[in-house]
Order: structure tokens, then C-alpha cells, then sequence
């Protein structure tokens, strides 16, 4: 009978020991899901980023090219004019 006893303890300490080390490996798993998230986030603002300097870097490229074209100036400075009234009516409606 002291055997089945000490069996029972045994099992029991190993069973609390279980418990004790999956209860760490969760809040390990869960501190890696968020740090993966919080990466994934950063991934996509550096994309985000990425593409607008490219947009940017295409945009200098096309004024260069048409910086040289007589009446270009003057059509950009139009194209400017009525972003700046968009952009006015639009602050007005908010």
C-alpha cells in the first residue's frame, strides 16, 4: 500500500510540473504570436513607405522629363490650383 501511495505522489508532482511548464509554454506562445504581429505591422508600414518613395522617385522622374516641354510649368501650376480648391471644398465639408 506505501508503494500505491508513493506512486500517487509521483504522478501527482509530475502532473503540477506539467501543468507549471505548459502554463509557461503559453505565455510564451502568446508574447511570440504578438511580437509577430507587431512585426507583420511594421513589415506593412515599411511597404506602405517603400511604395510611396517609389511613386515619389516615378513622379520626380515625370517632371524631369516634362520640365523641359514649353507650357508644361504652366499646366502643373493649373493641375496645383485645383488640387488646392479640391482640398478647400473639402475641408469645408468636413
Amino acid at each position: 500500500m506505501p508503494e500505491l501511495y508513493e506512486r500517487i505522489q509521483y504522478l501527482e508532482e509530475k502532473l503540477i510540473q506539467l501543468l507549471a511548464n505548459y502554463e509557461q509554454q503559453k505565455a510564451i506562445v502568446q508574447k511570440l504570436q504578438q511580437e509577430n504581429q507587431d512585426l507583420k505591422q511594421m513589415i506593412a508600414t515599411k511597404d506602405r513607405g517603400v511604395a510611396h518613395s517609389s511613386e515619389d522617385n516615378n513622379m520626380d522622374t515625370v517632371i524631369r522629363k516634362l520640365s523641359g516641354q514649353p507650357g508644361v510649368d504652366k499646366m502643373i501650376s493649373n493641375y496645383i490650383k485645383d488640387i488646392d480648391q479640391c482640398i478647400a471644398f473639402l475641408e469645408k465639408l468636413a
